[in-house]
């Protein structure tokens, strides 16, 4: 597994589960936490590594603190990479992350000249890419631009089924 794989995967990031089975998160992430509940400028300013910001992500939903929540969900959008938008996404979706999805949405509408021609592209939710295009705020320079995004997009997903063509062809 990759690094960025690493720090998305489902259970925090350096912590471990205690005999009780509750994680048992390090001096620095409860410290985090705890200046977060004081105020949160360290979140909103922060730049720690994305896997030190999923730890306390985990921290935060564990001990139900819904702002110091949202404000992690912030922290990691702005840390989060082109190549590491997908990974975002599905990390978003499932723990319903919705500070996140809706930074990863903004993202990918503002990055998608560039996160067009990445190799993160055809990785993509398909559900998401269909977001993105209907969108009136999509930063592309021109209908061939979104066009061969798009293609390029099928190519990398052969299989795939639109939701509006799945949802004709059902009825």
């Amino acid at each position: 597994r990759s690094l960025a794989s690493e720090a998305w995967a489902s259970s925090a990031v350096g912590s471990r589960p205690t005999s009780l089975g509750a994680p048992c998160f390090t001096r620095d992430v409860i410290l985090v936490v705890v200046d977060a509940l004081y105020g949160g400028e360290h979140l909103e300013m922060c730049d720690a590594p994305l896997g030190a910001l999923v730890e306390v992500y985990h921290a935060c939903t564990f001990f139900g603190l819904a702002e110091p929540t949202r404000l992690t969900e912030a922290a990691i959008v702005r840390s989060v990479g082109e190549a590491q938008l997908a990974e975002a996404f599905a990390f978003a979706h499932e723990h319903s992350a919705s500070t996140m999805l809706a930074g990863c949405r903004r993202k990918l509408l503002d990055e998608f000249a560039s996160l067009c021609k990445h190799e993160v592209w055809g990785s993509l939710p398909l559900d998401e890419l269909e977001l993105a295009l209907s969108s009136d705020f999509l930063a592309a320079s021109s209908e061939e631009e979104v066009a061969a995004a798009v293609l390029a997009w099928a190519t990398a997903n052969p299989d795939a089924t639109p939701a509006s063509t799945a949802a004709a062809s059902s009825s």
